[in-house]
């Protein structure tokens, strides 16, 4: 199992880095733990990218954990695009 820690701001701006981090990830083995809880800001492009990894892992058959609870900036982010279920978010705590 590997770990993946997503940095503080997943934007356009940092796309390429933030591709580059998912695609050293898919190139492991393994089921794949996420921490999110440091993400204050994430637009479309970053949720895309992050949307094609976890589809990447299903259809590779390899599971996904979110290790942290998210960043609630992450849950608003993906409840405006209605991706909330598509990234396995884990339930908000309150």
């Amino acid at each position: 199992m590997s770990s993946l820690e997503l940095a503080s701001v997943c934007t356009l701006r940092e796309a390429a880095d933030f591709k580059s981090q998912l695609m050293a990830q898919v190139a492991q083995p393994g089921d794949v733990d996420i921490d999110a809880s440091h993400v204050g800001k994430i637009d479309t492009s970053g949720l895309q990218l992050l949307l094609a990894f976890v589809r990447q892992l299903d259809a590779e058959g390899r599971g996904l954990s979110w290790t942290q609870q998210p960043n609630p900036e992450l849950y608003r982010a993906a409840t405006q695009l209605g991706l909330v279920d598509a990234l396995k978010l884990p339930a908000m705590e309150a």
